[in-house]
């Protein structure tokens, strides 16, 4: 099995595909795990991101009750 390949972006680019990923996904480790390693940034990148841009984050698990329409804990 390869590794996926490491994509080169500049710094604008990478903060804007972070942020179009937040907003359909708002959840950093999500971002972080799909997207973050794909592109080289950090975990503390993408929070950071999301912090600066004011987007409202959520669990993963509250996603997952949602969806299954429960309540999250």
């Amino acid at each position: 099995m390869k590794a996926a390949a490491i994509m080169i972006f500049s710094r604008p680019e990478q903060r804007a595909i972070v942020i179009e990923a937040l907003k359909v996904f708002p959840n950093v480790w999500v971002v972080y795990q799909h997207l973050g390693k794909l592109i080289g940034i950090s975990y503390g990148t993408v929070w950071n991101i999301a912090k600066a841009e004011g987007i409202k984050l959520i669990r993963k698990h509250a996603l997952t009750a949602a969806l299954r329409g429960e309540e999250a804990v």
